[in-house]
């Protein structure tokens, strides 16, 4: 984990065990096909509740802007007539955070 994420994280995990426990005392029924729905719902509403403040945070500018790039490709100055924004892709499951171009 980063550290400026670190916080975002955690607020999620909580955010998450909140709403699930709210919406089992609310709902009333304590089943295990409910406890085991309402689990599932709340993994996926604390997912889209950390995604959507990350995004917003890095909106804000009150989060570093960390793009996931693909590896062993050239330095995106180096393309004549492409942008170096257009040229920044993001890719899932890599470390590297260089930029990238043609």
């Amino acid at each position: 984990m980063t550290r400026p994420l670190l916080p975002l994280k955690a607020g999620a995990i909580i955010f998450t065990l909140l709403w699930t426990a709210w919406m089992m005392w609310w709902g009333g029924s304590f089943s295990s096909a409910s406890v085991v729905i309402l689990a599932l719902c709340g993994a996926a509403v604390g997912y889209l509740w950390y995604r959507a403040m990350r995004w917003q945070f890095e909106r804000m500018g009150m989060l570093p802007l960390v793009r996931m790039i693909p590896q062993g490709l050239p330095d995106p100055g180096s393309c004549p007539g492409r942008s170096a924004s257009s040229a920044v892709r993001r890719r899932a499951g890599t470390r590297n955070r260089e930029r990238i171009s043609c």
